[in-house]
């Protein structure tokens, strides 16, 4: 059995490929909580909700909750993974610079987490284990089908 020496400076793909995995189930599992927290909310803060891009209130709450819920499930499973993660970092942007206080460190952390992990994401891709892989993967899978 092979242990990972942690003072190892070998890279294995699996492993790479596990943490990817894990960092699209964390990042995208704590997002979906804020999407569905603003769905039970929904006629509870669609009056006070900002409307940072002058497009309406309503239009301006739903468009986080598709980041947050929909771009966030896409993410979980790996399909059109780096596309969802778009429209997540523009949510966390706007919600750094203009809806929370952008002079107080504390109020933009949460944000600026969410925007790394979502850049990592991005350029990182989904991994072997998505949904992304399976599709759009080059390499070809034989089937052994034996004539008889």
């Amino acid at each position: 059995m092979k242990f990972i020496s942690i003072f190892s400076t070998k890279y294995n793909t699996n492993i790479f490929n596990f943490t990817l995995l894990f960092l699209r189930i964390f990042a995208g599992g704590f997002m979906l909580i804020h999407g569905f927290t603003k769905i039970n909310n929904f006629e509870t803060i669609s009056s006070t909700f900002p409307d940072p891009l002058h497009i309406s209130t309503n239009i301006s709450l739903s468009l986080i909750i598709f980041a947050e819920v929909v771009c966030s499930f896409l993410i979980i499973l790996g399909f059109f993974t780096r596309l969802a993660t778009i429209p997540q970092i523009f949510g966390m942007i706007v919600a750094a610079s203009v809806i929370n206080n952008p002079n107080s460190f504390l109020s933009i952390e949460l944000p600026f987490i969410y925007i790394i992990l979502n850049i990592i994401i991005l350029l990182l891709g989904a991994g072997k284990f998505s949904i992304d892989e399976l599709l759009f993967s080059r390499k070809k899978i034989k089937l052994n089908v034996s004539k008889k």
